[in-house]
């Protein structure tokens, strides 16, 4: 788990939202949070008029929008402090469909309390779970609400898309732990050099009478 994991985290959440929009279909782009209902402001980078009725959606710049993230999604799901991958999971799914249920799908994939709100039980258990089948359980059950909703007919392309690429980027993102350190091997000590056998030869010759043999060794 690491807090520089926000940068990479908020770059994804960013691209995945686009820019400024205003699809009178959709009810986040209206203030009153319902088709028709107040003024519709759009949204851009995801900041929408249903929950910012007050900010400047269509000048929306992207460090305001990092200001707003952190601290209305981020901080309140503890994203510092889960592992990387799922903390991926959680934020993303908490921007998409609300923060509540962003964090119920984590706590549902890890078996904590689902409560929706983040504490003490749910990032313990969060670390000490596998990373890689908490992240294929939050999709799953992300995509499973998905295919629920009245507007999937709609949306249902865009979002399984999405949901997919959070899903190969949180698994690209898990920190698998490092295997123990072996210790070095043991050399086997060198065997010792035997001496060579003496070499025997026999050499069988025939001295006529009268001739002296002498035989000399090296």
């Amino acid at each position: 788990m690491t807090a520089a994991n926000y940068n990479a985290c908020i770059s994804k959440v960013l691209r995945y939202e686009g820019g400024y929009q205003n699809d009178l279909n959709d009810r986040g782009n209206w203030t009153g949070c319902a088709k028709g209902s107040g003024t519709n402001k759009g949204t851009n980078r995801g900041i929408s008029a249903c929950s910012y009725p007050n900010e400047d959606i269509k000048g929306m710049t992207e460090p305001r929008a990092k200001v707003i993230y952190r601290a209305d999604y981020w901080d309140p799901i503890f994203g510092d402090q889960l592992p990387a991958g799922p903390d991926l999971c959680t934020f993303d799914g908490a921007v998409n469909s609300g923060r509540s249920r962003g964090v119920k799908w984590l706590q549902r994939a890890v078996g904590a309390d689902a409560d929706g709100v983040v504490g003490p039980q749910t990032v313990a258990m969060a670390n000490a779970a596998d990373d890689h089948l908490t992240i294929d359980r939050m999709c799953d059950d992300r995509m499973a609400f998905l295919r629920g909703l009245s507007t999937w007919d709609r949306y249902g392309k865009g979002w399984t898309t999405r949901v997919e690429d959070v899903r190969r980027t949180a698994h690209n993102m898990v920190v698998d732990e490092p295997h123990p350190e072996l210790p070095e091997p043991v050399e086997p000590p060198p065997e010792p050099e035997l001496e060579p056998e003496p070499l025997v030869v026999t050499v069988r010759i025939t001295v006529p009478p009268g001739v002296v043999v002498k035989v000399e060794q090296d």
